[in-house]
């Protein structure tokens, strides 16, 4: 249902010489929405993000196997995308940050466990993530290794061959920092997206605003610290060429958060990784084509009041079609499914 309702997704993104590819029907149009014979042209798709699956559609599709990862290829990314490489690239940085600075950072509690028989709790609360989910899926809180708790992390090692544990941090403000891999090994940075998340990590919806914007809100949650922010995004910039540079090619998105830790300000430098499109540089896209967004309707029977929907990815008369849409309310942008 998602594939078939979010098709449109891309034109959000899309650029100039871009296509869309509705991969259900085998339509391709152009960023305008107008339907092309692309037959004499070589397609390089650029899905959200890749794995074996996505792969084997496009093949069937008739997508050429040369222009497509290999399955090497994919497996190294499976490894990137996994909990246990953001354990690992989150030690790394912190080890080799100068001292005041990592004195403003958390995370060095973050650890990836292959037994619970490891797990040891460092504060009241700790937080539990599957190596393989997203948007908060799998994820979980808890006060100690009850019952409950140790059934499902056991599943997770079973399942997944083991889990994420950190410490439960009191956010302020959950953000990322965007960037882009080339196939040359050259990383550059794309820009800042805000999020909103709920306690265990579950998504909710990107903020649509000026990265001038964007950037001073975060600035203003770390303490008004802009020297911080930009030492991060070297940081980041000097791990990615050292770590993913020459296997990957691609978007990353690195979530961060800010936290009241003991009456100070600090930040937790990596929560996650995402080896793909993210929500985060949609909302960038969105705010640079605001006339997506132009159909203004009042929900009904919901707190929620008036959402600004996308009359050319969702006509009206699919509004109310059961399944996912592409919103916008109060600024922030979400899939939501009703």
């Amino acid at each position: 249902m998602m594939e078939k309702q979010l098709w449109k997704l891309p034109f959000i993104w899309a650029g100039e010489d871009d296509c869309v590819f509705n991969i259900g029907t085998g339509e391709i149009f152009d960023a305008h929405g107008n339907r092309v014979d692309v037959s004499s042209r070589i397609l390089i798709p650029f899905p959200w993000g890749w794995n074996l699956a996505v792969r084997e559609r496009f093949l069937e599709a008739g997508i050429d196997e040369r222009v497509m990862p290999g399955e090497g290829c994919l497996q190294t990314l499976r490894t990137f995308a996994g909990r246990s490489f953001a354990c690992d690239y989150i030690h790394e940085l912190l080890s080799s940050i100068p001292a005041d600075m990592r004195d403003r950072l958390v995370g060095n509690h973050m650890k990836f466990h292959q037994s619970v028989d490891t797990v040891r709790f460092d504060a009241a609360m700790m937080i539990f993530k599957q190596p393989w989910s997203s948007s908060g899926r799998g994820n979980f809180c808890a006060a100690s290794l009850d019952e409950m708790t140790v059934k499902r992390l056991e599943a997770s090692v079973k399942k997944q061959g083991g889990f994420l544990a950190d410490i439960f941090y009191h956010k302020t403000l959950d953000f990322a920092m965007e960037f882009y891999v080339f196939a040359d090994g050259n990383v550059e940075f794309i820009g800042y997206s805000l999020f909103q998340a709920e306690k265990n990590g579950k998504y909710v919806g990107n903020m649509v605003e000026s990265q001038k914007i964007v950037r001073k809100t975060i600035a203003l949650a770390m303490g008004g610290d802009n020297g911080l922010l930009d030492a991060l995004k070297e940081k980041h910039l000097e791990m990615l060429r050292r770590t993913v540079a020459g296997l990957y090619c691609g978007f990353v998105g690195i979530d961060m958060m800010v936290v009241n830790n003991e009456d100070h300000i600090s930040v937790h430098p990596c929560v996650e990784i995402n080896f793909r499109m993210n929500m985060g540089i949609m909302a960038m896209y969105a705010y640079l084509r605001p006339f997506l967004f132009d159909f203004l309707e009042e929900e009904e029977d919901s707190e929620e009041g008036a959402v600004w929907r996308s009359s050319i990815l969702e006509p009206p008369s699919l509004m109310r079609e059961r399944g996912f849409h592409t919103v916008l309310k109060s600024r922030f942008i979400s899939i939501r499914y009703s």
